[in-house]
């Protein structure tokens, strides 16, 4: 918590970040009976410099933590993509244990099994075809150059 905040002003930022609505915000932190007041009290507190810079802090905070999680979903989605059974084989062609167990999203699964005559792994990777589509779709990569509205053609240049 901000330490130039009251504990009230502090639940109001936080209240702002879920709402976005200053009146239902001052409701959330504040005890009130409702009326006029609350929307005049609500834009008071708003304007105040110390509680606007609050709100604006919490609000780049989720919004840096929304674009990491989009940038850690872009990486798991390529590194599945990029996922081969090559990746996991030694250079004479036998299946790398450790590599397997090191292994990130790209692989689903693996088992060992040991037969009479050693053992036999069965790896399963995730599709890489399905993660190549969702990269494209969250890239923009498979939109349209055109766009048709009201009889009316658009050429885009989506930078691509």
């Amino acid at each position: 918590m901000n330490r130039s905040l009251t504990p009230k002003q502090e639940a109001f930022c936080q209240a702002m970040l879920v709402s976005d609505n200053a009146s239902e915000a001052y409701r959330a932190a504040y005890s009130t009976k409702g009326g006029r007041s609350v929307n005049v009290n609500a834009s008071r507190l708003l304007a105040l410099p110390h509680v606007a810079a609050r709100v604006q802090e919490l609000r780049d905070r989720a919004a840096d933590k929304a674009v990491a999680e989009r940038r850690e979903a872009l990486v798991e989605l390529t590194m599945i993509a990029r996922g081969r059974v090559g990746s996991f084989l030694r250079d004479d062609g036998s299946i790398d244990v450790a590599k397997l167990a090191k292994a990130g999203p790209e692989l689903e699964s693996f088992q060992l099994v040991d037969t009479e005559h050693g053992q036999r792994v069965t790896i399963k990777l995730r599709d890489p075809i399905r993660a190549i589509e969702r990269l494209a779709k969250m890239l923009g990569w498979d939109a349209p150059d055109k766009l048709e509205v009201a009889g009316v053609t658009f050429n885009l240049n989506l930078g691509g």
